[in-house]
Formats: structure tokens, sequence, C-alpha cells
């Protein structure tokens, strides 16, 4: 899925007139999306769009052992995966974001519909 798909299934046809959206955002759109731009987009739509605030305490989300790989990645992540609309993923015992893993149209069918009841409560 690229960044412009990712954007289109998200916000709709008019995503690069929001003014939250990052130059990388349009200069990237026809490339894949990785689940770290994938949680920051998504975090600052709930952020600029939803007026959702913010989870203060974010320390549940540090069972994810890469969380912190990237630091201005990681409230994004903490954020995304919080309100359970991204899914870590398992390694046996362990749990890992995977940054730079590709989203999916499963993905995004399953972050569209968590998305749905969020804005729905």
């Amino acid at each position: 899925m690229t960044v412009n798909e990712f954007m289109l299934n998200l916000i709709g046809e008019n995503w690069s007139e929001k003014e939250w959206i990052e130059e990388q955002d349009l200069i990237n759109k026809d490339y894949q999306i990785d689940r770290k731009n994938a949680a920051r987009i998504l975090h600052m739509y709930l952020l600029n769009e939803l007026s959702i605030k913010d989870i203060k305490d974010i320390t549940p989300a540090y069972v994810i052992k890469d969380l912190f790989d990237c630091r201005v990645c990681a409230n994004h992540i903490a954020q995304i995966y919080l309100r359970g609309l991204m899914e870590p993923i398992k390694i046996g015992e362990i749990c890992i974001f995977d940054l730079h893993g590709d989203v999916n149209d499963e993905e995004i069918k399953n972050i569209k519909c968590k998305l749905s009841a969020i804005i729905n409560t």
C-alpha cells in the first residue's frame, strides 16, 4: 500500500490539503508506506482531525521492544498502540512494532474498523 492509498483510505481525496500533512508524505506518496509512518499519520489524524488528546502515560507501550528505535516516532507508535489501532508483531515472547514493515490492505481495513469504534464511542 502506498502513502497515497493509505491517505485516501484514511482521510479521503483532499488529504494533501491538510495543514498537518508533512512534506515527506507528499514527496513519497507513490512509495510503500511503512508502519512507523502509518502510526505518525494516524496519530496526527487523531490529534488534528478528531481532536483526540494523547494518552498521558505511555509506559504500558514499553512492552514493544523497538518502541524507542525511532525516538521521533516513539510517541506516535505508543499512542496508536495504546488505542489498539495497530498491533505489535509477536516473535516468540517478544513484541515489536516492526517500524519498517509494510502496511497492507488487511491492516488498513482493521485500522479503519478500530478507528470507527473510537469515533463512535
